[in-house]
């Protein structure tokens, strides 16, 4: 049986003294002849039976196909809010119960334990031996390096920060170092972000990064100076 929301109504219990539980209905507006028959059949005279929905399903159960499409999509819909939204722990045990019969809780947890098993161990795996979709190419793999000698100078890298941003930063806080910071962050920008990295300009950025060595007591070395 379906029953759909301009179907319902619902009636009200107020306690009142000497006589206990009332029921009440407190839509009295409401014609007796909607609550009695329903709204469909209460206002057929009228014809307005869903005229603000003119898309609504219902408006052509006289056509055979289309009424049956809206039976098997009522009865999906049922079946998906009881097996799916309504799913809880006693329609589990239910189902537990039909399939294995009688369970102790002993059964219960290994059953339990054995389809985690079954979805995590083959995870576990793949993840396990899952390669590298995204190798660190040999150029971040230098900014890396590049960015790990200056948090040794006590200036970290934020994550998300623009090389730029971050050399600026840097040149503000430690000036000495200023012409090595905007040659190494100027080569990177510019074979990170105008296309295909040259490999002569790719070796001299390597070269800059591998020279770089900074120390903070005692200044730039002067390998450090030569790019």
């Amino acid at each position: 049986m379906i029953v759909h929301q301009f179907d319902a109504h619902a009636w009200a219990e107020v306690w009142l003294e000497n006589q206990g539980w009332v029921r009440v209905d407190p839509t009295a507006a409401v014609s007796p002849l909607r609550i009695e028959m329903g709204l469909e059949e209460a206002i057929a005279s009228e014809g307005s039976f869903l005229a603000a929905a003119p898309l609504s399903p219902l408006r052509y159960r006289g056509i055979p196909l289309l009424n049956q499409l809206r039976l098997r999509y009522d009865a999906l819909t049922y079946r998906w809010q009881s097996w799916v939204v309504g799913f809880d722990s006693e329609q589990q045990f239910d189902l537990l119960h039909t399939l294995f019969g009688e369970i102790s809780t002993r059964v219960f947890a290994t059953l339990l334990l054995g389809s985690w098993a079954l979805v995590l161990i083959p995870v576990a795996i793949s993840l396990f031996l899952r390669r590298d979709t995204h190798p660190t190419s040999a150029l971040d793999k230098h900014y890396r390096l590049f960015c790990e000698r200056m948090a040794g100078l006590g200036l970290e890298r934020a994550p998300g920060e623009p090389p730029g941003q971050f050399a600026q930063r840097a040149i503000e806080a430690l000036p000495a170092f200023s012409e090595p910071l905007q040659s190494i962050t100027g080569l990177y920008n510019d074979l990170a972000y105008a296309g295909a990295p040259d490999k002569a300009a790719l070796a001299k950025f390597t070269r800059a990064v591998k020279r770089f060595r900074p120390d903070r007591r005692r200044g730039l070395t002067e390998e450090s100076v030569t790019l």
